[in-house]
């Protein structure tokens, strides 16, 4: 993330070359790792497999064929097909593979981190989320960059990222991570287990450190990076986080926070429509004007 970031500033841009790097030697790794897993398989004798069939070779798949790899190198290719009718076609042909090469590590990396750790991908994300948040206030408070709010396309905050896209994408993405830590504590059976089974001493501490101040913590990162996505202005983002929010609760079968939802958006949707000022207002906004 940080190479990545330092892109846009000219003093350290040389640092960005460690990304292509990086994805190579994730790809390599991750290959040689499934390689020497599938020998280790092979070289056991038939009454151990027999004994222990989840030391199988299903058992490491390579990312090659690995199904989120897929799904993003279905999109690279076609990018790909689509530079031999390009304009440019050698431009459009290097972003094609460069992109092909980002996705491939990247799954690489997410394949190892599981892997080694044993952690999910989200253990992952939450801390390039923080860098970022933390990057962007560092920004906003001092103005450092001096173009944040008038490089990319003009009319949004991109800090110290090439652009006001890029900056949304990242957070949008990496969001996630933050939303999975709510969820679980939110979720969870901490708070209750922490009143009925711990001395009354000694709960009203627990609560805090244990619940309180990482509920807290989480929902101040949570509002930041909304405010944050908001203030690049970027409308793919914000309607790709609303669509999200709908799938999360279809999926939840959440349908009384749907049902409200849908109908706190129709009345406010209604009242925009019917009132001059603010469709005035809403079309302004949304032509980024």
């Amino acid at each position: 993330m940080l190479a990545i970031i330092s892109r846009s500033i000219e003093e350290i841009s040389f640092v960005y070359y460690a990304v292509p790097v990086m994805c190579v030697t994730y790809t390599v790794f991750s290959l040689w790792n499934v390689k020497s897993q599938r020998s280790k398989v092979k070289g056991q004798n038939p009454e151990s497999e027999i004994r222990h069939p989840a030391s199988s070779i299903k058992q490491f798949p390579s990312p090659i064929f690995h199904h989120p790899f897929t799904i993003f190198l279905i999109p690279g290719i076609w990018f790909l097909v689509t530079s031999l009718w390009s304009s440019y076609p050698e431009v459009s042909a290097a972003r094609a593979l460069y992109f092909i090469l980002i996705s491939t590590g990247c799954i690489s990396a997410g394949v190892l981190w599981i892997r080694y750790s044993g952690r999910n991908i989200f253990e992952l994300l939450l801390p390039a989320n923080v860098i970022v948040v933390l990057l962007c206030l560092f920004s906003l408070i001092t103005n450092i960059p001096s173009d944040s709010w008038t490089a990319g396309h003009g009319k949004g905050f991109m800090g110290f990222f090439g652009h006001q896209n890029l900056l949304a994408s990242v957070l949008l993405f990496t969001l996630q991570s933050v939303f999975f830590k709510l969820l679980q504590l939110v979720k969870s059976d901490q708070l209750s287990v922490i009143r009925y089974t711990r001395p009354k001493i000694s709960s009203s501490y627990l609560l805090l450190t244990t619940y309180y101040l990482p509920l807290t913590a989480y929902s101040l990162l949570l509002t930041a990076n909304l405010l944050l996505i908001m203030l690049t202005y970027s409308r793919s983002a914000i309607l790709a986080l609303i669509f999200g929010a709908i799938v999360f609760l279809i999926l939840n079968k959440n349908w009384k926070v749907l049902s409200y939802s849908f109908v706190a958006a129709a009345v406010i949707t209604s009242i925009i429509y019917l009132t001059p000022a603010m469709n005035n207002f809403a079309d302004k906004i949304l032509k980024k004007d």
